[in-house]
């Protein structure tokens, strides 16, 4: 799902991906972000503070806790379906 923020920004309501952080300290998914700085804007998008470098620092701490949390998920919806098969395999 994706919702428009400013002109050609979009800021997706998805997990982040690859997630990157701006000079500001704000972070955004590189697929929303990317081409922020490269279409003449030099104000970050949140916070409009005037981005004093262009770059975009991947957060790699923030990408391994989301990959975690996602695994866990994952692994919880795998455990409440294997739940549910074994409860319908039950005698009454």
């Amino acid at each position: 799902m994706r919702t428009k923020r400013r002109d050609d920004l979009y800021i997706s309501l998805d997990m982040m991906k690859s997630p990157v952080r701006l000079c500001t300290g704000v972070t955004y998914d590189h697929a929303s972000i990317h081409r922020w700085p490269d279409d003449s804007n030099n104000t970050c998008p949140a916070t409009m503070q005037v981005l004093h470098t262009k770059d975009l620092v991947p957060s790699r701490n923030l990408q391994r806790l989301i990959q975690i949390w996602s695994d866990s998920a994952t692994d919880c919806r795998r455990d409440a379906s294997t739940a549910t098969a074994l409860y319908a395999l039950s005698p009454p």
